[in-house]
C-alpha cells in the first residue's frame, strides 16, 4: 500500500471493544525522503577529510533552514539520520537545546556495523511518540513513551534474549499505576503501584523460585504500618520471616527485628521517632544472646558488644551518656586476635584507625580528623615490612611520600608541599632498577624527566621549564630504538619531528616551527612503504600531497593552498579492484578552484571504469549537469542545475525499479510530476502515479495507478493540502472508500463500500476526529454495529446485531472507556455473557450463559477476579 492511499485510510479502523490508553502521536512516523531540491553542507570532518556532520537547507517560507542531520562514522557509514525544524526562543524546546535548531520529527541512530540502534520522534525538540532502543542482534533494548518531552504512557524493557526485564506506566513524566520487575526466566522480580510518581500501597517482591521475598507498605510515598501489619517485612525462600519493621510516614517506629531460618530472633531494636531508644540485642541460632547495647534516642550509652560465638569477643566499644566513646572501637576475629581499632565521631573516623592480620602483624594505620586523613598514614605487607608511608596536614599530603615492594625495596617516593608535588620522584622496578626521576615543582614538571625501562634501557626523556616542554624530547623501545625524536620551545614543537615503529623504521618524519607544521610530512607503513607525503605552511596544507597504498600503488594525489583544495584532486581504487592489472584504477576525480570551492565535472567511477556519478560546479555552485549511472550503465538520477537550484526536468529511478519524474523551477517542483511502476516486458511503462505542483505545493488531483494502469486512489489537493473529496478504488473502477477532506483534515461523512456497491459503513468526522454515529451495514442493508463517538473517542451506548437483526451485543462507553453493562447475546436473543465495567475494569458478578442453560458466574473487583 502506498504512501498516498495510507494518508486516506490512517485511522480509519473500528476502535475495538476493549478500551485502550492513547498513544502519543508522532509528528510523522517515517524520516522525510531528501529532496532533490535540499542543499547538503558539511558541516564536519573528520582529519582524513570524510565527512562527519552534513546539514540539508530547503527553504521554508522563502528562507533557507536546516531540515536534516546527518552523522557518519569514520568508515562511512551512517550513525544518525534527524529531521529538523527551527523554533522561537520562547518555545519550550529551545530551553532543552539551547539551539533554534532542533529534531522535528523522526531521528534514528546505528551502530557502526549498520543495524539500527534507535528509533525516536520528536515535536520542536521534545521527545513525542514512542522511543525504542535495540540490540545490536535487532531485539529490542528498551521501548518508552513520551508526550511533550515527558515520559507518558507505557515504557517497557527487554533483557537480550527478548524476556521482558521492566514494565511501567508514566503519567506526564512521573510513574503511575504498576511498575513490575522481571527476572531473566520472565518470573516476576517485583511489583510496586504508584500514584503521582510515589509509591502506593504493597509494593512486592518475590524470589526466582516464585517465593515471596518481601513486602512493604506505602502511603503517599513513605513507608507506613497498617494497623495489623508492619510497614516492612522480609521472608526466606520457605516463607519463613527474615525481618519486620515498622515505619510512621517514612520514619522508624516500633520494633525491628531480625530472624534466622529457624525462626529464632537474630536482632531486634526498639525505635521512637525514627531513631534507637532502649537495648539492641543480637543472638545467635539457639537463642543465646551475643550482643547487646543501649540507645537514648539514637545516642548509643554504655557498653555496646557483639561475640562470634558464646564466648569469644568480636565488637566491643564503650560510650558516656552523651553517646561519645570513652576508647577506641575494637573488633575480633573468630580466634580472638584484634584486627581493628578505631574512633568514631558520628559516624565519621576520628583519630588513629587501625587493622591487624590474623596473626597480629599490624596491616595499616591511618590517621583521621573527622573523617579526613590527617597525621601519619602508613600500610604494610604480612611480613611486617612497611608498604606505604604518607603523612597530612590540614588534609593535604605533606612531605615525604614513600611505597616498597614487599622485599624492603623501593618502589616510589616523591614529596608534596600542601597537597602538590613538589621536588624529585623516583620509582623503582622490584630489581631497584630505576624507572622513573621526575622533577615537579608546584605540581607541574619542571626540569629534566625521565623513564627508564625494566632492563635500564632508556625510555623517555624530556625537559620542562616552567611546566612546558623544553629543548630535546626523546622515547626509546627495551632495544635501544628510537621511537620519537623532537625538539620543543615552550611547549610547542620544532625542527624534525620523527616518530619509528622501531629498529630504524621510519613512521612518521614532519617538520615544524614555532608549534606549526612547516615543510613536507611524511608518513610510512611498518613495511617501510611510503604512505602519505604532504606538505605545509604555517600549518595548513600547501601544494601536492600523495598517498600510497602498502604495495606501493597510488592511493590519491591531492592539491592545496592555504589549506584548502585547489585543482585536480584524484583518488585510485587498491590493486585487487583494477580492471587492467598494469593501469590504476580511478575512483573519484575532483576539481577545485579558488578559496576551495568545487569547479567544474566532479567524477566517480566503478571499479571496472564505468562512470558512476557526473556533478558539475561553477565556484562551489552546482551548476549544469548532475547525473548517476548504475554498474551496467543504466541512468539512475539526472537533473540540472543552475546556480545550485534545480531547473527543469529531474529524473531519478529508486532501488524498486520506479521512475519518477519531477520539473523544477528556480528549485521548486513546478508541473507534472509522475511516477512510473517498475518495468514488465509483457506490460510496458505503466504509470504508478500522477500529480502537478504550483510552487512546490501540489495542486489538483493526485491519482494512483496499480501495476495493470487501474486507478487506486484520487486525492484532491489545493495548495499542497488536501481538499475535497478523495476516493480508493479496487483497482477494476469500483469504489471501496471515500472521504472528505477540509484543509489537510477528515471532514463530514466517511463512506465505505462492499463490491456490490451498497454502503458498508458510514464514519462522521469533525476536525480528523470521529464525532458522533459511526454505522455499519450488512450487505443486505441491515444494521451491523452503531457506535458513538464524541473528541475521536467512544462515548455512548453500542450495540451489533446478526444479520437477520437480531441484537447481539450491547454496551456503553465513557470517554473511551467501557462503563456499566456490557452484554453479548446468542443469535437467537438469549443472553450470552452478562458482565459489568467501571471505568474498563470488570465489576461485580459475571455470568456466562451456556445454550444447555446452565450459567457460570465469576466474581471481579478492579478488574480482578475474587474467591466466588
Amino acid at each position: 500500500m502506498s504512501k498516498w492511499i495510507l494518508s486516506i485510510v490512517v485511522g480509519m479502523a473500528v476502535v475495538g471493544v476493549v478500551g485502550q490508553e492513547k498513544e502519543p502521536v508522532p509528528v510523522a512516523k517515517e524520516l522525510r525522503a531528501r529532496q532533490p531540491e535540499w542543499r547538503p553542507q558539511i558541516m564536519e570532518r573528520y582529519t582524513e577529510g570524510t565527512p562527519a556532520l552534513v546539514l540539508f537547507f530547503s527553504e521554508v517560507d522563502g528562507k533557507e533552514r536546516p531540515t536534516k542531520k546527518v552523522v557518519f562514522f569514520p568508515n562511512g557509514k551512517t550513525k544518525e539520520e534527524t529531521d529538523l525544524i527551527v523554533i522561537g526562543q520562547e518555545e519550550p524546546g529551545y530551553k532543552q537545546w539551547a539551539d533554534e535548531v532542533v529534531p522535528h520529527g523522526v531521528s534514528v541512530e546505528f551502530f557502526e556495523t549498520g543495524q539500527l540502534k534507535k528509533i525516536s520522534y520528536y515535536d520542536k525538540g521534545l521527545l513525542h511518540g514512542v522511543s525504542s532502543t535495540l540490540y545490536q542482534e535487532g531485539k529490542t533494548e528498551e521501548s518508552v513513551s513520551y508526550e511533550h518531552g515527558m515520559k507518558h504512557g507505557p515504557s517497557l524493557a527487554f533483557y537480550e534474549d527478548g524476556t521482558k526485564s521492566e514494565e511501567a506506566i508514566y503519567r506526564e513524566g512521573v510513574l503511575e499505576g504498576e511498575y513490575v520487575r522481571y527476572y531473566p526466566s520472565g518470573v516476576k522480580c517485583g511489583s510496586a503501584l504508584y500514584v503521582a510518581g510515589l509509591p502506593e500501597g504493597k509494593a512486592l517482591e518475590w524470589y526466582e523460585s516464585g517465593a515471596l521475598k518481601s513486602v512493604k507498605n506505602y502511603v503517599g510515598g513513605k513507608l507506613h504500618s497498617g494497623s495489623d501489619q508492619p510497614a516492612h517485612i522480609v521472608y526466606n525462600e520457605k516463607n519463613g520471616i527474615v525481618e519486620v519493621q515498622g515505619f510512621d510516614q517514612g520514619v522508624p517506629v516500633g520494633v525491628h527485628i531480625k530472624y534466622y531460618g529457624n525462626g529464632r530472633e537474630s536482632y531486634r531494636v526498639q525505635f521512637v521517632q525514627g531513631k534507637m531508644h532502649g537495648k539492641m540485642q543480637l543472638f545467635d541460632e539457639e537463642g543465646l544472646l551475643i550482643g547487646e547495647g543501649k540507645y537514648e534516642m539514637g545516642k548509643p550509652i554504655g557498653k555496646h558488644w557483639k561475640n562470634h560465638d558464646k564466648t569469644t569477643l568480636s565488637f566491643i566499644a564503650q560510650y558516656n551518656q552523651k553517646g561519645e566513646l570513652l576508647e577506641p572501637i575494637k573488633e575480633y576475629d573468630k580466634q580472638g586476635t584484634l584486627i581493628k581499632r578505631y574512633s568514631l565521631v558520628g559516624d565519621k573516623y576520628d583519630g588513629e584507625y587501625a587493622l591487624w592480620y590474623p596473626d597480629g602483624t599490624a596491616k595499616l594505620v591511618y590517621h583521621y580528623d573527622k573523617g579526613e586523613f590527617e597525621g601519619a598514614q602508613m600500610e604494610y605487607y604480612p611480613s611486617g615490612r612497611l608498604k606505604l608511608q604518607a603523612n597530612y596536614v590540614d588534609k593535604k599530603k605533606e612531605g615525604v611520600f614513600t611505597e616498597f615492594y614487599e622485599d624492603g625495596t623501593l618502589s616510589l617516593k616523591m614529596n608534596y608541599r600542601q597537597g602538590k608535588k613538589e621536588g624529585e620522584l623516583f620509582e623503582y622496578y622490584p630489581n631497584k632498577q630505576l624507572k622513573t626521576h621526575w622533577h615537579l615543582a608546584n605540581d607541574q614538571f619542571e626540569g629534566m624527566q625521565m623513564q627508564w625501562h625494566g632492563n635500564g634501557q632508556k625510555k623517555l626523556q624530556i625537559f620542562y621549564k616552567d611546566g612546558k616542554k623544553e629543548g630535546a624530547y626523546g622515547m626509546w623501545d627495551e632495544e635501544g630504538n628510537v621511537l620519537v625524536s623532537a625538539s620543543y620551545v615552550k611547549d610547542e614543537p620544532v625542527g624534525v619531528f620523527s616518530a619509528f615503529y622501531g629498529k630504524g623504521h621510519p613512521k612518521e618524519v614532519s617538520l615544524f616551527k614555532e608549534g606549526k607544521l612547516e615543510g613536507k610530512s611524511q608518513l610510512f607503513y611498518e613495511s617501510g612503504q611510503l604512505q602519505a607525503e604532504t606538505h605545509y605552511h604555517d600549518n595548513l596544507l600547501e601544494g601536492e600531497s600523495k598517498g600510497w597504498f602498502e604495495d606501493g600503488t597510488l592511493h590519491y594525489i591531492r592539491h592545496f593552498k592555504q589549506g584548502m583544495p585547489l585543482g585536480k584532486q584524484e583518488e585510485y581504487y587498491p590493486k585487487d579492484k583494477w580492471k587492467d592489472p598494469k593501469s590504476p584504477q580511478l575512483y573519484r576525480l575532483f576539481n577545485y578552484g579558488e578559496q576551495g570551492k568545487m569547479e567544474g565535472p566532479q567524477k566517480t567511477f566503478y571499479s571496472t571504469g564505468t562512470i558512476q556519478s557526473v556533478l558539475t560546479y561553477e565556484q562551489g555552485e552546482l551548476q549544469g549537469m548532475k547525473a548517476l549511472w548504475d554498474e551496467g550503465g543504466n541512468l539512475l538520477e539526472e537533473a540540472t542545475m543552475d546556480k545550485g537550484k534545480l531547473q527543469g526536468r529531474f529524473f531519478e529511478k529508486d532501488k524498486e525499479g520506479r521512475e519518477i519524474v519531477y520539473y523544477y523551477e528556480n528549485n521548486k517542483k513546478e508541473g507534472p510530476y509522475t511516477i512510473y511502476h517498475p518495468y514488465d516486458p509483457s506490460v510496458g511503462k505503466v504509470k504508478a502515479l500522477e500529480a502537478h505542483y504550483v510552487n512546490n505545493l501540489l495542486e489538483g488531483e493526485v491519482t494512483e495507478y496499480d501495476p495493470t494502469g487501474h486507478v487506486v486512489s484520487v486525492t484532491p489537493y489545493r495548495h499542497g493540502v488536501k481538499e475535497g473529496m478523495a476516493k480508493l478504488f479496487d483497482g477494476y473502477d469500483k469504489l471501496v472508500m471515500s472521504v472528505i477532506f477540509k484543509d489537510n483534515k477528515r471532514e463530514g461523512i466517511s463512506v465505505q463500500y462492499f463490491p456490490t456497491g451498497k454502503v458498508y459503513r458510514e464514519t462522521p468526522y469533525v476536525d480528523d476526529k470521529k464525532e458522533g454515529v459511526e454505522t455499519t451495514y450488512f450487505d443486505n442493508g441491515t444494521l451491523a454495529n452503531v457506535y458513538e463517538y464524541h473528541d475521536n473517542l467512544l462515548d455512548g451506548p453500542a450495540k451489533s446485531w446478526n444479520a437477520q437483526g437480531g441484537l447481539v451485543f450491547e454496551g456503553t462507553y465513557v470517554k473511551g472507556l467501557r462503563e456499566g453493562s456490557f452484554n453479548k447475546y446468542y443469535d437467537d436473543g438469549s443472553p450470552y455473557i452478562e458482565q459489568n465495567y467501571h471505568q474498563d475494569l470488570l465489576e461485580g458478578i459475571k455470568k456466562v450463559h451456556s445454550q444447555d442453560g446452565t450459567v457460570a458466574e465469576s466474581h471481579y473487583h478492579q478488574g480482578k477476579r475474587t474467591e466466588d
